[in-house]
């Protein structure tokens, strides 16, 4: 038996080295380094969002900025981690996950200058609106008055559309207001604020502007596809060893069937034996598994017989003469308990009863709840007020990319459960890839809401009048890293993002368009409530 064993062990160790060498030793990093990956493209989604809310004043304070930020920032860290152990077999990455790096870096400085000029900014026009109030109802002449008028206008119209011809009728009017400040201290901190407002508004802009058009997505799928060229790369060497593993496998088989029939009867009763022993564990928890479970209800079980013999003992006398047997006999006795006992004893085993019944009922309800899936947490809402807060929320980028910007929305529609939240992430996205595919601001898009009577459903519907999509691009829209916008930086990640919210709430999301004339995105949800329809699309 020493040569065969001598044999096999050989043919054990190169089997081993083969296995070994078969399979990808920094798989594991190039998991964590995808999963990063897809974090800090998440993330870097919220950033996005969450500048548009500081900008729009519609964050109370910028503690989701900062921890958005600190996000991103140990996403990098983890991408740092795991780069640097693919970097030994491929230093390109490192340099991609460094530029990466870098304009991240970037994005979150300019993060910061934001908050610092946009705080700035708020306070500055909350003072110009506060001393212009204190202003006009001190006001010393009437030409004074009506300076101070058309400045207010005008710094109004530079706050709603900061263009150079706003700026410089606004700088011209803080002139005219400058020269009357002379004679009147309440109006140098109007002034002064007017000037910080002209100055400071288009720089954040221009900070806005700068932060979504970071290229931090491009440069997030670049470190992607050289991940995934390195692993094509990693995968092919592993199985040149794999198809050495099968041959030495294959010979490892031919000695072994040829030790079969020496080996086959001592396998059969070892084969034998394990399964006897698989089944025997198989038993063993099966017999622990009802036996505690016909103990949990065997305890409830036995009380609820023994009270129901004695509550039916009772019940067998006629209830409605135990009273008159009672002032009759005097010494009236149920169940060998006296009457006056009796009455008060039944109540309290009837209590028992229901109580046992009860446990018996939990204990029940605790075996499916084992096995039953989790539920979502659900609530009703109105798609309308969703789409209001979207639009809102996009409000800016909307005025910078078209100027024909239409919503028309549904009246009475019934409400849709789910997760408001998501559903407002999926209306920012649509309209996001709408606005995106506009070659210029004269180009339209319109917003609609309805309710679709045969279905049952709610509709949402983004249409525009972008560059649209071609035919067999169409099937494609919604998997992870497909995307139409790859030179922009696109990531296709967010149509993925929408589809499956859609999908997680049983709805559905479907497209249609033509080259050159624009598209249409329709999700469809399903009613909560009954209701009449608002509309049709």
């Amino acid at each position: 038996m020493s040569k065969p064993v001598a044999i096999v062990a050989a043919l054990l160790l190169i089997l081993t080295y083969l296995l070994v060498e078969s399979q990808s030793s920094d798989q594991l990093p190039r998991v964590r380094m995808q999963q990063s990956l897809q974090a800090m493209q998440l993330h870097d989604a919220e950033l996005n969002r969450d500048v548009l809310m500081a900008r729009a004043g519609l964050l109370a304070n910028y503690d989701p900025l900062v921890q958005t930020g600190r996000k991103l920032s140990l996403d990098l860290q983890s991408l740092k981690r795991e780069s640097a152990v693919i970097a030994r077999q491929s230093p390109g990455i490192l340099i991609k996950v460094g530029i990466l790096a870098s304009t991240l870096n970037q994005k979150l400085a300019s993060v910061e200058y934001l908050k610092s000029d946009n705080a700035l900014l708020r306070n500055s026009l909350a003072y110009f609106a506060q001393t212009l109030g204190t202003v006009r109802q001190h006001g010393d002449t009437q030409q004074s008055a009506m300076e101070i008028a058309a400045l207010s206008h005008v710094i109004l119209r530079f706050v709603q559309a900061p263009d150079s011809a706003t700026r410089r009728e606004a700088e011209a009017a803080l002139s005219s207001v400058s020269d009357i400040s002379a004679s009147s201290n309440n109006l140098e901190l109007l002034t002064e604020h007017g000037r910080i407002i002209i100055e400071v508004l288009p720089r954040v802009d221009g900070l806005l502007d700068k932060i979504l058009k970071s290229p931090t997505a491009r440069d997030a799928q670049i470190v992607q596809r050289a991940v995934f060229e390195y692993g094509g790369q990693a995968e092919a060497r592993a199985l040149r060893f794999r198809l050495l593993l099968y041959l030495v496998a294959l010979i490892l088989l031919g000695y072994l069937v040829h030790q079969y029939r020496v080996l086959r009867a001592r396998a059969r009763e070892l084969r034998w034996k394990e399964i006897q022993l698989i089944q025997a564990n198989k038993m063993t928890a099966l017999g622990t598994l009802v036996s505690g479970v016909a103990h949990e209800i065997n305890n409830p079980n036995q009380v609820v017989l023994m009270n129901a013999e004695v509550v039916a003992r009772g019940w067998d006398d006629a209830i409605s003469l135990l009273d008159s047997y009672q002032q009759d006999l005097g010494n009236l006795s149920l169940a060998g308990l006296p009457y006056r006992d009796a009455r008060d004893t039944f109540a309290q085993l009837i209590r028992e009863v229901e109580a046992s019944a009860r446990r018996i009922q939990r204990i029940l309800n605790d075996l499916k709840d084992f096995v039953r899936p989790a539920k979502k947490a659900n609530e009703p809402f109105e798609l309308n007020d969703v789409v209001d807060r979207a639009i809102r929320l996009l409000r800016h980028v909307i005025q910078k990319r078209t100027h024909l910007f239409q919503v028309r929305l549904g009246e009475h529609l019934p409400s849709v459960t789910g997760n408001p939240q998501q559903v407002e992430q999926i209306v920012v996205n649509l309209v996001m890839n709408a606005l995106e595919a506009l070659p210029g601001r004269d180009y339209a898009i319109e917003v609609a809401t309805a309710f679709n009577m045969e279905q049952r459903a709610v509709l949402f519907e983004v249409r525009d009048e972008g560059v649209g999509i071609p035919r067999e691009q169409l099937s494609h829209l919604g998997e992870p890293f497909f995307t139409t916008k790859e030179a922009s930086g696109g990531t296709g990640l967010g149509l993925a993002i929408t589809s499956s919210l859609v999908r997680s709430h049983n709805g559905q999301l479907t497209f249609s368009s033509e080259p050159g004339k624009g598209t249409r995105a329709t999700v469809m949800l399903p009613c909560s409530s009954d209701g009449q329809p608002g509309g049709k699309i």
